[in-house]
């Protein structure tokens, strides 16, 4: 895992916003090709065109952190320890094949974990942390994109998906007025055709949407799905990077309004009316979503619950009800 390959890249640090961009890499190692069946992982396995549609985000203020490598060598939204099928290192595609010719020996995963899943994630925690000490706050856009119909291993399989899905884990990751400064341009977007969809296929319960959604410390996320064939075309594309840019820059601008100019580190507590049902510190996060779903929640990187494992889509959701188990290709 030498040469000019980045397990994280990270474009203009000094932005009004983060940008994390976890699938949008293609490289795989040489020293690899005794263990992936290379013929079965190819772009599809990745959220196509995401690089292009976010990175230019970082002419707009926005700071964007991605890396190099496959969703196949490393899942960067999966929890480090998961080691489901489709979990931090995966052993099946999209499609339900195997991509595996063997299992990786444990020295061999833990060379990849910390080669770039750890890189990685140390790097987005930094300049979330960084952000948040100078001024009380950040917004973090999760940022993919997605298939046009739900994949083999989908919870959503064979549907035809919208345009655009925002998600924000039944508003619990972000401010309230954060989230609805951004819905304004969602409108407006389909007020000129596109296909907008809020918490669905994807509610928006990944590892980093689920770390850094603690609007009540000041930590507000909203997680992005693009359509690939929208990505693609490059007429389409510049018009919806010109959306996007607009709803970050709304949803930063409410987010300064309402946390105000405090100390660094010191985030401005918001009313009970906007955060009666956002959580109040980590604590408060999970004691929401046991109420919500029966069940303990998760926490990033640390042991995971097999009876929630569940809960978590193959990219960044939990399968809708009815649907136990289900995994979705995550965009």
């Amino acid at each position: 895992m030498k040469g000019t390959v980045n397990p994280v890249k990270t474009e203009n640090p000094n932005g009004d916003y983060i940008v994390a961009i976890p699938h949008a890499g293609q490289h795989i190692p040489s020293n690899l090709d005794n263990v992936l069946m290379k013929d079965r992982v190819t772009s599809r396995g990745t959220d196509e065109f995401s690089g292009e549609l976010y990175s230019p985000l970082t002419k707009a203020g926005g700071t964007v952190i991605s890396s190099d490598y496959h969703r196949y060598v490393c899942d960067l939204n999966r929890h480090r320890n998961d080691t489901s099928d489709q979990g931090a290192i995966r052993k099946v595609g999209m499609q339900g094949r195997q991509v595996l010719k063997r299992d990786y020996t444990p020295d061999e995963r833990e060379g990849i974990f910390k080669e770039c899943y750890d890189t990685f994630h140390k790097e987005l925690e930094s300049i979330v942390e960084s952000y948040h000490s100078k001024q009380g706050h950040v917004f973090l856009l999760a940022a993919h994109t997605m298939s046009d119909v739900g994949a083999q291993t989908a919870h959503d399989k064979g549907k035809e998906r919208p345009d655009i899905c925002y998600s924000t884990n039944n508003d619990m990751i972000a401010d309230h007025e954060v989230i609805k400064a951004f819905e304004e341009v969602m409108k407006e977007a389909e007020k000129k055709g596109y296909k907008v969809s809020k918490n669905k296929p994807f509610t928006g319960k990944g590892p980093i949407s689920k770390k850094y959604g603690r609007p009540k410390e000041g930590y507000n996320v909203i997680q992005l799905e693009v359509k690939e064939s929208l990505a693609e075309d490059e007429a389409t594309r510049e018009e919806l990077i010109g959306i996007i840019q607009d709803a970050c820059e709304r949803a930063v601008a409410k987010m300064k309004e309402i946390y105000g100019k405090e100390e660094a580190g010191q985030p401005k507590k918001t009313g009970e009316g906007r955060g009666e049902r956002a959580q109040k510190g980590r604590g408060g996060h999970e004691e929401e979503e046991q109420e919500a779903k029966g069940k303990g929640s998760d926490t990033y990187l640390g042991p995971k619950a097999e009876a929630e494992h569940e809960e978590e889509l193959e990219g960044e959701d939990a399968p809708e009800e009815g649907s136990e188990e289900a995994l979705d290709e995550a965009a």
